[in-house]
């Protein structure tokens, strides 16, 4: 499913795509190399509220 999202994308814009599949409190991603996150179904695996406070808090000030 994430390769036809790649492949979608990628003739809809002349700009870099990458992706990128892990944990998201797990993946590094350093400042000002992504644009957007699109994490499908992820609040369904951060079920304390620590857990999903800490994997946004880690994306949000880029």
């Amino acid at each position: 499913m994430l390769n036809k999202a790649f492949i979608r994308v990628s003739e809809q814009t002349k700009g870099k795509v990458g992706i990128i599949q892990g944990d998201i409190r797990e993946v590094s991603l350093s400042k000002g190399s992504f644009d957007i996150i699109l994490a499908g179904a992820v609040l369904y695996h951060l079920r304390e509220n620590r857990d999903w406070e800490q994997a946004f808090k880690n994306y949000m000030n880029y």
